[in-house]
């Protein structure tokens, strides 16, 4: 008899951003007080406290185990590509997968699902599927579908054309909230903290399972070119290759937290402390300990409202504009950080990676967007990709614990000449080795914005090309 026949999870997760700029932040200044501040394009960008540190001559060999992360243009989401088997199909099927960390499982869009959320990327065209539903709600709309019956479906997924995963179980949406018709994914790649074997819906614990990593954990290093024609958006280390890389990539090493256990298999760690140093130079702290998703699903921060106002406070003061939903505007030309302690690990966010972009709407002037924003929906705060950004960040399954080092400002990276891959447009020459130097920032278009996802001491100051030797020098500085 089937023990579990449903499978849910409850938590609301949040969705992609491509803009945070909202059409009526205007309407927002009537109570609020703006300085005249010079505009994004003329703000002469202060950095990250710790990256003073960072260079490296670190060379990353991508083979089956470290694999390059595509991104979109507005550097909002982080993907792979993964291919399905089917031994009695005469054509494989290649899905761009979002990379989440907040999700429990993976699911690809199924080719019964007629949704606008379908609409732009290919679908799975596949029958054998188990009793079990799954379902996965979302701030703007709800998925669900049936589970694929991994041990009589005779198929086997292949990650970025190189690594082979049998009995891997993921799930069929036949119907996909419309937020997603806004990016070319097919569905996502859940990396949760849940190390549960019984339905081999955990990716590293069923590689494990089969004998491809020695422990089931992996890294992430994600770096957002802006100045190359690229899709290029970073690392992902499975593995063994976690570890091998932490002493190359990573500035200091690796202090790990515990995570607090919860139903939702989320990466959550409980910071002790959170401070924060304004514009002007005065410090402030946050009143209470709060629990922190770490997402790469999450393009921003999300924080309950309460809180996100408050920490806009802390930061700007009154110089700062909030809509009373969640968004927020501050000027172009502040600066400022805030202080993670967890449990005296310091992590550091600079105001530059909550800075989105510049309001063009008559008297926001000098004003952007934020990418902190408030869920009234959500009782932790959820740090997004901008947050990991500037980490080389461990996640491990098996002791259930996640680890942070300053990542390197400059590495590169050679592709397996075995591997179907493809380079970094960045106008190097035709020659089997092409190299171009990159830096990162966030960029987007005008949009209306919905949400990110709903849902020891230390301080810590596309697609490429089947050439024999790609050599890419990558700089995030």
């Amino acid at each position: 008899m089937k023990l579990w026949l449903l499978l849910i999870c409850v938590v609301v997760a949040l969705n992609p951003v491509t803009d945070f700029r909202v059409l009526d932040m205007d309407k927002a200044l009537v109570n609020s007080k703006k300085i005249s501040g010079r505009t994004l394009e003329t703000y002469p960008g202060k950095g990250l406290l710790h990256t003073k540190a960072g260079s490296s001559n670190a060379t990353v060999n991508l083979d089956s185990l470290i694999i390059p992360l595509k991104t979109d243009k507005y550097k909002s989401i982080y993907w792979v590509d993964v291919s399905v088997n089917q031994v009695a199909a005469t054509n494989n099927q290649t899905f761009p997968l979002l990379l989440d960390t907040g999700s429990a499982i993976a699911w690809i869009a199924n080719s019964s699902c007629l949704s606008d959320g379908c609409s732009r990327a290919p679908k799975f065209f596949y029958s054998t599927v188990t009793p079990t539903e799954f379902s996965l709600d979302y701030s703007s709309g709800k998925i669900s579908g049936l589970l694929v019956d991994a041990p009589k479906s005779n198929i086997t997924y292949t990650i970025n054309h190189s690594l082979v995963v049998n009995n891997f179980t993921c799930g069929l949406a036949g119907s996909v909230p419309s937020f997603f018709s806004n990016y070319n994914i097919s569905g996502i790649l859940g990396l949760s903290a849940n190390a549960s074997l019984e339905r081999g819906t955990n990716l590293l614990s069923q590689l494990r399972l089969e004998k491809a990593v020695d422990s089931a954990k992996f890294a992430i290093i994600l770096g957002s070119p802006d100045n190359v024609n690229s899709s290029f958006g970073g690392l992902l280390a499975l593995g063994q290759m976690a570890d091998k890389y932490a002493t190359s990539l990573a500035q200091l090493p690796i202090q790990s937290r515990p995570v607090v256990p919860n139903i939702s298999g989320y990466w959550m760690v409980k910071v002790t402390l959170v401070s924060a140093v304004s514009s002007t130079g005065t410090n402030s702290t946050f009143n209470g300990a709060v629990a922190a998703v770490f997402d790469t699903g999450t393009t921003g921060l999300a924080l309950p409202l309460a809180d996100a106002t408050a920490m806009h406070q802390m930061l700007f003061g009154n110089l700062f504009v909030a809509d009373n939903q969640g968004n927020y505007a501050f000027p172009c030309n502040a600066t400022g950080s805030i202080k993670f302690n967890l449990d005296g690990l310091i992590l550091d966010l600079s105001v530059d990676l909550i800075r989105a972009d510049e309001y063009t709407t008559a008297g926001l002037q000098g004003m952007c967007s934020s990418k902190m924003q408030g869920l009234g929906s959500t009782p932790n705060w959820v740090l997004g990709a901008s947050f990991l950004k500037n980490y080389y960040t461990v996640f491990d399954v098996d002791h259930q614990s996640i680890g942070f080092s300053p990542r390197v400002s400059l590495y590169s990276y050679i592709a397996n000449e075995n591997a179907n891959s493809s380079s970094i447009s960045g106008g190097g020459s035709s020659s089997k080795t092409s190299s171009a130097v990159v830096s990162s920032s966030s960029s987007s278009s005008q949009k209306s914005s919905t949400s990110t996802r709903a849902a020891g001491s230390a301080s810590f100051n596309s697609i490429l090309s089947p050439w024999t030797l790609l050599l890419f020098l990558i700089s995030i500085i």
